[in-house]
Order: C-alpha cells, then structure tokens, then sequence
C-alpha cells in the first residue's frame, strides 16, 4: 500500500518502437502536475419517440476517442534527453570524453511516439496505473525566472488509454 496522498504519484514514459504500441516506461520524472485524460465522444440518437423525455441506453453509443492533456515539469541537468527529443523531433548523442553529448534540433516528428504512464494513488492507498500510448508532444513551454529552476508544461496527444498494464517500478 502507498501514501494516501499525491506524494504516491509518478509518471513514467518510453519511446515506442511501433506508433500506438505499448513500451513499459524506463525514464520517471518528478513533475509539477499534469492533466492527462481520455474523452470519448458519445453518439446519440436523433430518433423521436412517443412520450421518450431522455435518452435511453440502448439509443447511444461511444464515439471517437482521444486523449490529451498537460504535464508540468521542471527540467533538471540529467534525464531529460528521451522528452526533448520529442519536443524537438531530432536528436544527436555523441560520447564526450567523461559523458555524453546531447543536439537537439528540429525535425521531422514522423515516426516517433511515446507511451506515458501515469501512477495515480486512490483513496484507499492503491497505485493504480493510467497508460497512454501513441503519445505525441504537440505543444510544449520553457519558462523561467530569477530564483527559479527552469519549467517545462508539455501538452501531449496520445491514441488510447488503458487501465489494463500494471504499474511500472519507478527507479
């Protein structure tokens, strides 16, 4: 059982090797919020009916699905590198003697997509784990001022969620 609080959450991501498929998550961040959610249109039917004042059940159906929201994070000196790549959509990493080298540049974001992992504890002190596959950043933000440490509020949109996958291990 988890800390019935916030203090439980996490948010795990991984680049997808096939758009859409599932990867479980290798690089958690520590975040400031986020708002990821999954909306799924509702069809209803139009017909009219004798003395029908709501719509019964059987007259609508799930429509399109999407799913979208923020992530605020602020960006620390190592661990980023998989997130701007997707913010950027190209990146160069080259040993540099101790360490490596990170270019980022803009290119071509065809191709790339992530799943993201959301822990979100219950009342009770259960974990439980919101996946979000075919994830892709569409807008992103840096923001900063004196004092401060440097912010970045991604906006993702993503193919489907799933409550089925099991909660990543955070490391």
């Amino acid at each position: 059982m988890a800390i019935r609080s916030g203090l439980a959450a996490q948010l795990g991501i991984a680049q997808e090797t096939t758009w859409g498929t599932y990867v479980a998550p290798d690089h958690f961040y520590e975040f400031l919020n986020e708002g990821l959610k999954n909306n799924i249109e509702r069809i209803e039917s139009k017909g009219l009916r004798l003395n029908t004042r709501v719509v019964r059940t059987d007259r609508w159906a799930a429509g399109k699905q999407d799913v979208n929201g923020q992530v605020e994070f602020e960006v620390h000196n190592k661990g980023y590198g998989l997130l701007f790549k997707h913010m950027l959509g190209g990146a160069a990493i080259a040993a540099d003697g101790a360490g490596w080298k990170q270019t980022f540049t803009f290119g071509d974001p065809y191709g790339l997509g992530m799943t993201v992992q959301v822990g979100r504890p219950d009342f009770g002190g259960t974990v439980r784990a919101f996946t979000y596959t075919g994830c892709k950043v569409e807008q992103w933000e840096l923001s900063n001022s004196v004092d401060n440490i440097l912010n970045v509020k991604c906006t993702f949109d993503g193919q489907q969620e799933s409550t089925a996958q099991s909660l990543a291990s955070a490391s």
